[in-house]
């Protein structure tokens, strides 16, 4: 972070500048937007807020605090987010989240491969970006969580640092496999489709990581923090990727890998009795995989009186298996399923409640309309960034003739955009007619 130190503010030169936190963006009329700078410590899997910044020393947030949806974590600098989106842009990702992985981790601590999904902020050294470059990248957080990836994982650290090389040959499920339909689910049901509601339900936890949600096709409230669903929606996801890593046939024996399917040569019929000799059905191996992990053994001891985390993944295992074998579809033991409505927020009295378009008007009587937003106080523009995201989520038609001829900033929780008035100017860039007013209920 040294090379890098001269964009680094602190929250008391930002504050004797005139600017004020909101959330954990500092914000001042007129100027750009600070962002937070997140460092490793501060994240881990499935939580962005694992730990924050309090008068210059880290600690880790309780349950009670995940449970605000409003609630962020601040760390010890803000950086310009005109800085921030330079070096997105030349990154080429356009996307307002980011997967950061720790960089200071250990083969002997609890978990080897540790990060998760963060809003477009700043990043210090001590958490490198990954950015997936196909889709689905909303499954590639899952793929990194998982202990069949993190058993494989510290099998390449040999330190105390998971560098960009070692990050390179931790092995991944390709991408086309999730095009696929999942093979323990309905017949029409897509593999991503099966992971992306419980991927969903463990991060979207609060507002600041909206664009992550939209982007796993949720639009409503973040889901409530509950320590036991997040531990079962877990141990599903676990089993699903053993199943990926260590595929096995209907018979639940090992199936002979294939240079057809990722693996860097055809197994040879003797290499296939070597791994047989060590583990006869990658049960056995999912069984020996668990075992290394005895920070979270001697845990579950503690808490439970057992190993449950290696119980309930093998009982996963086991049920996807059957279905498999049967062709009856998995059936969940979450009640209500994984990201149910019911489990969400309720919606706050700022959230938009967007109506329907109406019939588009004649091009040639009207060709520059200004977008508002209706608040029952107040009508302010609404911005050409937020009416792209708005569109997206909803589906509506952005005609390339269209045009914009004001930008504003949009209200309340879940911003849709976290730039400036210099970010705002940028996206009128773009030509677009908005024709389409978004009405929000009072």
């Amino acid at each position: 972070m040294s090379s890098d130190s001269h964009l680094f503010r602190t929250a008391e030169e930002l504050e004797a500048q005139g600017y004020a936190r909101d959330g954990n963006v500092y914000r001042k009329p007129g100027a750009e937007d600070h962002l937070p700078l997140y460092e490793g410590k501060m994240v881990h899997h499935y939580d962005h807020r694992w730990a924050a910044y309090d008068d210059g020393r880290t600690r880790d947030l309780t349950p009670a605090e995940k449970q605000d949806p409003e609630g962020v974590v601040c760390g010890r600098y803000w950086v310009r987010s005109g800085d921030v989106q330079e070096v997105l842009e030349s990154a080429e990702w356009d996307r307002e989240w980011l997967l950061g992985v720790r960089d200071v981790t250990n083969t002997i601590n609890e978990r080897t491969v540790v990060g998760g999904v963060l809003s477009a902020s700043a990043v210090g050294n001590s958490l490198p970006v990954w950015m997936a470059g196909r889709e689905p990248r909303t499954v590639l957080p899952a793929l990194l969580s998982s202990l069949a990836c993190d058993y494989a994982g510290r099998l390449k650290v040999g330190g105390n640092h998971l560098n960009f090389f070692i990050a390179k040959q931790i092995p991944v499920i390709p991408p086309d496999v999730f095009a696929d339909y999942a093979p323990w689910g309905c017949k029409d049901e897509m593999l991503q489709d099966w992971f992306l509601p419980r991927i969903l339900e463990l991060t979207y936890t609060a507002w600041d990581l909206q664009p992550f949600a939209r982007d796993c096709r949720h639009d409503g409230p973040p889901f409530r923090w509950d320590d036991e669903r997040r531990f079962l929606l877990r141990c599903e996801l676990d089993a699903a990727c053993f199943h990926l890593y260590l595929p096995a046939d209907d018979r639940g024996n090992w199936i002979r890998a294939q240079q057809a399917n990722g693996c860097p040569h055809d197994e040879s019929k003797e290499e296939l009795a070597e791994l047989t000799a060590h583990f006869p059905t990658p049960r056995d191996a999912v069984d020996y995989i668990l075992d290394t992990f005895p920070i979270i053994r001697r845990r579950d001891e503690k808490q439970h009186g057992e190993y449950r985390t290696k119980r309930e993944v093998l009982a996963r295992y086991a049920e996807m298996q059957t279905a498999i074998a049967t062709g009856e579809p998995y059936s969940t033991i979450l009640d209500p399923p994984p990201a149910h409505p019911s489990r969400c927020h309720p919606p706050g009295p700022t959230d938009p409640v967007i109506a329907a378009p109406p019939a588009r008007a004649g091009r040639d009587t009207d060709t520059r309309t200004t977008h508002v937003l209706h608040m029952p106080t107040r009508t302010i523009s609404v911005t050409l960034d937020a009416y792209d995201k708005l569109s997206r989520a909803r589906r509506y038609a952005i005609e390339p003739e269209d045009t914009i001829t004001a930008a504003g900033r949009w209200p309340g929780r879940g911003r849709p955009s976290r730039g400036g008035t210099a970010g705002s100017r940028k996206q009128m860039e773009r030509s677009l007619v908005l024709e389409t007013t978004f009405l929000i209920d009072p």
